[in-house]
Order: structure tokens, then sequence, then C-alpha cells
């Protein structure tokens, strides 16, 4: 999640051409700060302090960030997460995340590798579930195949509705890959979410219709 704020921040803030580094500090694009704020928020995976403390620090020149600027930011999560709070406290108690994180906690215990927001990139998302793989295997805990979303594909939930899932198996890849495409869709339907797979192990399968609601984890009590 850090590499994605990075890339967002990098975008925000232009390398200054060589020669320019003892420049005073230029102010960010709100309008495109206050986007990518909102729908890193939305995404629903870091507490309101996380964001703040990871989008002002986060970028590579943290210097370059004015004081007006770190202000700001802190104060532009703050809004977006009341506004999102206010949002949460009219969704129905289990919402199509919820109902895809229970398919997931079955598919674990199955055998399978499920792991939300893994990365940014399918690249990202394949490196954690080689690693997930390996610390499986190290305490003797068998896997047959895996299944992850990326936060790219968070992005598309949040703008188009609907869920992509990369999958596959870890042996046997055409002879084994059908049969844990059934599985992850026996346990998704049975969660209440629609599931399709065209059948070609190249392609992933496809959450449709799917809302994107993740509650946002509470930040710590202060001591």
């Amino acid at each position: 999640m850090l590499e994605l704020l990075k890339m967002l921040l990098a975008r925000w803030f232009p390398p200054k051409p060589d020669g320019l580094t003892n420049v005073s500090a230029a102010s960010i694009d709100r309008q495109d700060a206050s986007t990518e704020i909102r729908r890193f928020i939305w995404s629903g995976f870091e507490a309101e302090e996380a964001i703040a403390d990871i989008v002002v620090e986060g970028y590579p020149r943290p210097e370059a960030v004015s004081d007006a600027d770190r202000l700001w930011i802190r104060t532009e999560v703050s809004r977006l997460f009341e506004e999102k709070r206010r949002e949460e406290a009219t969704w129905p108690a289990r919402t199509d995340w919820d109902r895809l994180d229970a398919a997931f906690v079955e598919l674990r215990a199955s055998g399978i590798v499920a792991l939300h927001n893994a990365g940014l990139t399918q690249a990202d998302g394949f490196a954690e579930v080689a690693e997930e793989f390996r610390m499986r295997q190290e305490v003797d805990v068998k896997s047959s195949g895996f299944v992850f979303y990326v936060g790219e594909d968070v992005e598309t939930a949040l703008s188009e509705g609907e869920l992509y899932l990369a999958f596959g198996a870890f042996e046997k890849r055409s002879e084994n890959t059908p049969v844990i495409a059934r599985q992850i869709i026996a346990a998704l339907n049975k969660k209440g979410l629609r599931a399709t797979w065209s059948g070609d192990i190249g392609k992933r399968l496809l959450l449709s219709p799917f809302e994107w609601r993740k509650r946002s984890p509470a930040d710590e009590p202060i001591p």
C-alpha cells in the first residue's frame, strides 16, 4: 500500500528539474490529491491516522511537502473519513465485501490461498501468493490453489461496480485450474455473490454486480 501512495504522490509532486532541488516547496494539486485520498479512504483498508501519516510521509521527498499542505492533507483525510463514516451508517449490516471476506475465510480453511488487496498490480499479487504459499509450506499446511485481487481491482470495483479475482492452481495448471475455479465460485455463490468465469484458464473470475462497501478500521484509542 505504501508503494501505491508513493506512486500517487509522485503525480501530485512532479520531480524538480536538475539544479532546482533547493527551490522552496511547491503547492500540491489539491483537487487531484483529494480525488486520490477519497479513493484510498473508500477502499477501506486503513484507519484515519494511518492514512494521514502515510500520505504525508510516503512521498519520496517529504521535504517538498509544505507545512500548509501537510495540514491540508490531514484536514482533508479527516473530512473525507467523516463523510465515509456517515455513509457507512446507512449500509446494511452485511455488505458484498463482508460476503467476500466470509468466502475467503472458508476457502483458506479448504487449502486455497485467498488474499485481499494483494498489492497494486497482478504482479504484486502473484508475489504475495508465492510468499503465502512458502509460509504455509513451512508449517506443513497444504495449498491447492489461490485467489486474490489487488489495488487496481479495488479501483475498478469502486468506479464500475464489479470485482475481478485472479486465481489458479499450484500444480498441474491445465488440469486443476478449472477445479479450483469451481471451488471458488461455489464458495462465493454460497455467500450470495454472483461469480462467473469464461472457462479460459488465462482469464479471471468476475464478481458482478459487486458494490464495494468495506468499513474502515477504527483508529487505536489514545492511551
